[in-house]
This record gives structure tokens, C-alpha cells and sequence, in this order.
């Protein structure tokens, strides 16, 4: 009997944030995350990455972990970066699949599963010290691509004047 309880909850709390899993499915098993990395300017890589927000949410405010949280915008924020360079980002959306990682550890972490736990748990620090670098680099990668929008629309400005 307690061992059907203890199965009802777990099932309970996947099912709770089953909008992560749809997302995750959506995402990478439909290729949907490959074709908003088709939409120029960065800005399909940011709509993708912004469904990653409630599997964020779910880990930092109802798991509580911090390094499940860490995690998972390390994951986030390298496949925004990589989705960024023209080509090989795009090509690189249809084999990485971020949102699915992220699910895996957050299911992982639901279930009690020591060896994610432990992974995730051993790797937190190097999370933090990436995650500034890629901050950064994200940051340096967009006022680039701001640049270029900006020399594209003046060079269009002056060939229409």
C-alpha cells in the first residue's frame, strides 16, 4: 500500500508539470526549435528559449535546487549563444536538444534519481562560471547583431533616397 502511495505521488508531481514535458516534446521531438532558429535577427532563438521558462520556474521555485536551476540555464543560455551564429546554429538546433535535457534533470531530480542529482550537484560551480562567460558573450554576440541591423538599415535608407 505505501509503496502505491509513494509511486501515486511521484506520478502526481510529473503530471503536475507536464507543461514542461509538452514543451519539451513540442520543441525538439517536432522540430519546432529548429525552425524558430530560422527567423533572423536572433529573435527565434529567443522565443525558444523562452519556453524554457516554466521547466526554469518548476526548478528553481517547486524543486528549490539551485544547481538543478543553474543547470538548466547553462543549457539555456548555450544553445542561445550557439543558435546565434548564421548556419551552423540552425544546423546545431536540430541535433541539440535542450529543452529535452532540461526535462530529463528536472524529471531526474522529481524522481529522486541520485545519479542526476549527484551530476547536477557536482557540476554546479562550473554552471555559475559559465553561465557569467556566456552572459557575456550573449551579451558582446547581440550588440553585434544589433550593429548589423542598424549598418543594413541605413545602407537600405540611402539606396531608396
Amino acid at each position: 500500500m505505501q509503496e502505491e502511495s509513494a509511486q501515486d505521488t511521484e506520478q502526481t508531481r510529473e503530471e503536475k508539470y507536464g507543461i514542461v514535458a509538452k514543451i519539451a516534446k513540442v520543441m525538439d521531438d517536432y522540430y519546432v526549435d529548429p525552425l524558430l532558429s530560422l527567423i533572423p535577427g536572433g529573435i527565434g532563438d529567443a522565443v525558444s528559449q523562452a519556453l524554457t521558462l516554466p521547466a526554469i520556474y518548476v526548478a528553481a521555485f517547486r524543486v528549490r535546487s539551485l544547481s538543478l536551476t543553474l543547470a538548466m540555464i547553462y543549457h539555456t543560455l548555450c544553445d542561445f549563444l550557439i543558435g546565434l551564429v548564421p548556419i551552423l546554429g540552425d544546423v546545431y538546433d536540430f541535433f541539440n536538444k535542450s529543452h529535452k535535457k532540461n526535462h530529463k534533470l528536472l524529471s531526474g531530480f522529481i524522481r529522486g534519481d541520485e545519479a542526476t542529482i549527484r551530476s547536477v550537484r557536482s557540476g554546479a560551480w562550473k554552471s555559475v562560471v559559465l553561465i557569467i562567460l556566456l552572459t557575456v558573450l550573449i551579451y558582446f554576440a547581440l550588440r553585434m547583431i544589433g550593429a548589423t541591423w542598424q549598418i543594413i538599415y541605413e545602407f537600405i535608407g540611402k539606396t531608396f533616397q
